[in-house]
């Protein structure tokens, strides 16, 4: 039942992937890095479970010795019960909706958006002060400020790509390229792959204001490959670095050879694991709704109001993974929990649709953030994808991240309207991207 159970997600992600062809631009870019991302954490992943049968304890962060202990059909096969469930749900919603989202609703190119050089500079500058809080992260460590304020990059990357006018002038070509690289230098920096999902899909985004040509194909086809292959090789480095147990893992795994420059890849794409803490937690064994909402309401709160704040993903890890692993070496890490996983623990399966509710709200909101308005909502909108609430967050950090986000938009907000309209007043004129 496990493989027939693959067989039906990977059916409705294809499903759901076509369903988003009939959309404007930026819910069908959304609707299809979903299905993508979705396919390397609940087809891939437990694919690599069922056909290779990994033996724990293996230091891989693929094979699951809660699900090995009973053997891995029937363990995979519960796992992935909600998350068919749940995906399910999400297809039809998407196809209810589909009409609302089709047409030219959300345009990327709306003529409303005025493109002038001052925001060329404003998303400039934000490059420039986001690595400067990243490079004060890495050299003294992390802290709230610097973890908001290095927002302010990803802003800046996804706004110069995102926006700039279709035929850009030398130097602001230059600069496209700068941002392109700042994402996928600290892809490599943070080891995260968050960086890396997001100039793809920012890219891809350009191209669709621009129109597609055989030479931007093969650009984001190349540029992604590259982009992959240099992270899960980097990825394996740093492994080799960190105790020669790591490489011996990896080699005498159940893994077959031609598959082991995969896995630092399948590793990254944890949804399944999230899914596999909350199934041996059990139904609506976590928040109830009401704290779920206090908890969501408290993140928009100064934290003297509040008292100390815990993230979700970090409260998922000591009371819902806590419960079936016990770890205290990763005990203090932040995990993506993902709306499957997080409705099935706070409601069982009507809390899986609920969520999967939260998530079709998110994307007609970011669609609406990134395709209307101005610097502020445009701004939010570009941080909902830099920080990829809609592919691996649920509620919980699905609201944190937008709290976080209005924070850095209302500031970046500020500069715009105090220093970059201030100078465009005795400067050049705007031009639109159009």
């Amino acid at each position: 039942m496990a493989w027939l159970t693959v067989g039906a997600i990977m059916v409705t992600l294809v499903a759901l992937a076509i369903s988003a062809f009939g959309m404007s631009a930026i819910p069908r870019i959304i609707v299809i890095a979903q299905a993508i991302y979705w396919t390397i954490s609940y087809v891939v992943r437990p694919l690599f479970l069922l056909a290779f049968q990994p033996n724990p304890p293996v230091r891989d962060g693929i094979s699951d010795q809660r699900l090995s202990a009973g053997g891995y059909e029937d363990g995979v096969y519960e796992v992935l019960k909600p998350i068919l469930f749940g995906l399910i749900v999400y297809m039809v919603l998407i196809l209810l909706v589909s009409r609302y989202l089709s047409g030219k609703r959300f345009p990327l190119n709306s003529p409303s958006f005025v493109r002038s050089q001052g925001q060329t500079t404003l998303f400039a500058l934000l490059i420039v002060v986001g690595w400067i809080f990243r490079g004060m992260s890495v050299v003294l460590g992390g802290s709230s400020l610097t973890s908001t304020m290095q927002l302010l990059a990803i802003v800046g990357c996804g706004g110069l790509i995102i926006y700039s006018p279709k035929r850009p002038r030398n130097g602001e070509r230059m600069l496209l390229y700068a941002a392109i690289a700042s994402e996928a230098l600290w892809t490599f920096v943070s080891a995260s792959k968050t960086p890396l999902i997001a100039a793809i899909i920012f890219v891809v985004m350009r191209f669709s204001i621009a129109g597609w040509t055989r030479k931007r194909v093969a650009f984001v086809l190349v540029a992604a490959l590259v982009m992959i292959v240099g992270f899960a090789s980097f990825q394996q480095f740093k492994l080799s670095q960190i105790s020669a147990d790591s490489v011996s893992d990896f080699s005498k795994s159940d893994y077959p050879r031609w598959s082991r420059p995969l896995l630092p890849i399948v590793q990254r794409f944890d949804q399944f694991s999230a899914v596999t803490d909350a199934r041996l937690a059990g139904e609506s064994s976590w928040l109830t709704g009401p704290e779920m909402i206090t908890h969501a309401f408290g993140t928009f709160l100064p934290q003297t109001l509040s008292g100390e704040k815990v993230s979700a993903g970090l409260l998922w890890n000591t009371e819902v993974r806590a419960y079936s692993l016990q770890d205290a070496e990763y005990s203090s890490v932040s995990l993506a929990e993902g709306f499957v996983a997080e409705g099935y623990v706070a409601g069982g399966y009507g809390g899986i649709a609920l969520e999967a509710i939260w998530i079709l709200v998110g994307l007609v909101l970011v669609s609406m953030l990134l395709a209307h308005g101005g610097v502020f909502s445009r701004s939010l909108g570009v941080l909902c994808i830099g920080f990829p609430i809609l592919f691996e967050r649920g509620f919980l950090g699905g609201v944190e991240t937008i709290s976080k986000g209005i924070q850095v938009s209302a500031l970046i907000y500020v500069v715009w309207i105090l220093f970059v309209i201030k100078a465009e007043k005795v400067g050049p004129h705007a031009r639109t991207i159009t």
